[in-house]
């Protein structure tokens, strides 16, 4: 059994987020607009995300001389859903530390929005690169689940909810690790992901490259929206 080698130091919350991160000639961005937990390392990936979506928008403003707050409001949606996005996940990965069986069905979400939402990305690049359209880069701005890495996918961003409801149920004691972990390993959306539906695989790095056209070519053909 591990023992430790000093005492354990705790503190309070660390968590702060702003409630409005758009405002007259200021945006808030990724740290500086809020911080839940460095678990996942999300920081330098939101911010990125924040600054893609605003930058365009301010080279339009720029252009046509609107600056008005609408023209903005998706970037302080898209904010508030990282928030939300990580919060819940980093949340659901805390309850599933206790339990492996309940970890495992976590990080299969985290595996699933992290891999497809690469490839989600990937894919718009490639039609950029075939048609020359700016527009497939919109495409999930406007599926209206902003924050998710997945935003595109209706049945992925279920999943996401459903997990931490499970897990919001098992630190309440409603509801059994076990019990918790196989009603999140069933849902359609792990369907056509053999690999991240399966408890028994214990590696899922993206590097296996026999799991990866499969998803791909299930995301590109007979995905669900």
């Amino acid at each position: 059994m591990g023992r430790a080698v000093r005492p354990w130091v705790s503190t309070g919350r660390l968590q702060y987020s702003a409630k409005q991160v758009v405002g007259e000639r200021y945006c808030l961005t990724s740290h500086a607009a809020g911080f839940i937990d460095a678990l996942y390392s999300r920081g330098l990936a939101t911010t990125l995300e924040l600054v893609n979506a605003l930058g365009w928008r301010l080279i339009a403003a720029s252009r046509d001389g609107d600056w008005s707050m609408e023209r903005f409001s998706h970037v302080e949606a898209l904010q508030q859903g990282l928030f939300d996005f990580h919060d819940d996940l980093v949340y659901s990965s805390f309850v599933g530390f206790g339990h492996y069986d309940l970890w495992n069905a976590v990080n299969r979400t985290w595996m699933l929005g992290t891999m497809s939402g690469n490839m989600m990305v990937e894919d718009a690049y490639y039609r950029y690169s075939e048609t020359g359209d700016p527009q497939v880069f919109l495409e999930a701005e406007r599926s209206g689940h902003p924050g998710s890495p997945l935003p595109i996918s209706e049945s992925f961003v279920r999943l996401g909810t459903m997990t931490r409801e499970l897990c919001e149920s098992v630190e309440q004691g409603t509801v059994a690790p076990a019990d918790a972990a196989a009603r999140r390993g069933h849902r359609s959306a792990l369907a056509h992901a053999p690999a991240l539906r399966h408890a028994p695989v214990r590696v899922l790095g993206g590097g296996r490259g026999e799991r990866l056209p499969v998803l791909r070519l299930h995301l590109v053909t007979t995905a669900p929206p």
